[in-house]
């Protein structure tokens, strides 16, 4: 038993040397506000904190939905012993399929939009032109009655 507690320990040590190795080259090639939040999580680890404990609190500081998804996937790698590069292309893959769906979905709306739109502009002028000889003429008969 104390033999597979030492293995699991070392497992976990790799999987958070992996996460950092990572980590850190990602931070060196993007500079934003989404790379210090992950280096600072790294930091955290760096000062004593689990990876686990360090993305949990990754997750409170970060308001995205999509981004707490990815931590929680994270989370869920290192405590399952998943490969964590894996999981990480299925939520980018997850990611990319849902901004198309949504690209899609804005597509499929465009035809109501553009018939409400001729209905708004063409009908009236269509009619206008069927009418407005015959509101000339009703005109006209008027204008001679009168006189």
């Amino acid at each position: 038993a104390n033999r597979l507690n030492k293995q699991i320990d070392m497992a976990n040590a790799s999987m958070q040397n992996k996460f950092i190795n990572t980590a850190y080259s990602l931070e060196k090639n993007m500079d934003n506000e989404l790379s210090r939040e992950f280096k600072k999580a790294m930091d955290d680890m760096t000062l004593g904190k689990s990876l686990n404990e360090s993305l949990d609190d990754l997750k409170t500081r970060i308001p995205s939905d999509t981004i707490n998804n990815i931590i929680l996937n994270l989370m869920e790698s290192n405590i399952y012993g998943n490969n964590m590069i894996e999981s990480l292309n299925r939520e980018l893959d997850y990611i990319s399929d849902k901004i198309i769906l949504e690209a899609k979905g804005k597509i499929n709306k465009m035809p109501i939009k553009i018939s409400i739109v001729s209905v708004l502009i063409f009908i009236p002028l269509l009619m206008l032109i069927i009418i407005g000889p015959l509101i000339i003429k009703v005109i006209e008969s008027l204008n001679t009655v009168n006189f």
